[in-house]
């Protein structure tokens, strides 16, 4: 499931019963599209009114098992994600004529990743999405 909310300065997209597991030590390409498509389909059902840029997007992974994901594992668990969210904030034509999200340093988002325990059965994460000073 998902849902979205916004205010002025920020939005937050909390998805729940998606595990976000590390794309460095996943098996198998054809699942690893499967949940992208998924992700992807979700996140657009339930996008919020953006606050207007440059961004500073948190991840934040929540559930409860053992002790999360190690700080090198954190990140490329939320690449699909960032990738999506890229695309729709600071879309860019590459030179072969597809739409790529900008997520490179000189982009308008900086990514930040975090984690916590969810208190009952419970996994997914919450992306908040806030205005940034340039």
């Amino acid at each position: 499931s998902i849902s979205s909310s916004s205010t002025a300065g920020s939005a937050t997209i909390t998805v729940c019963n998606f595990l976000f597991v590390s794309e460095s030590n996943a098996r198998g390409e054809w699942a690893r599209h499967k949940r992208k498509k998924r992700l992807r389909e979700l996140l657009g059902r339930a996008w919020p009114k953006m606050p207007p840029g440059p961004w500073l997007v948190t991840f934040t992974r929540f559930g409860r098992t053992g002790d999360g994901l190690d700080d090198d594992n954190l990140p490329p668990a939320f690449k699909s994600a960032r990738d999506v969210i890229a695309e729709r904030l600071a879309p860019k034509r590459t030179r072969a004529g597809r739409i790529v999200g900008d997520d490179g340093p000189r982009g308008p988002c900086r990514w930040v990743y975090a984690q916590e325990r969810a208190e009952r059965a419970r996994y997914g994460a919450t992306i908040t999405i806030t205005t940034r000073s340039p």
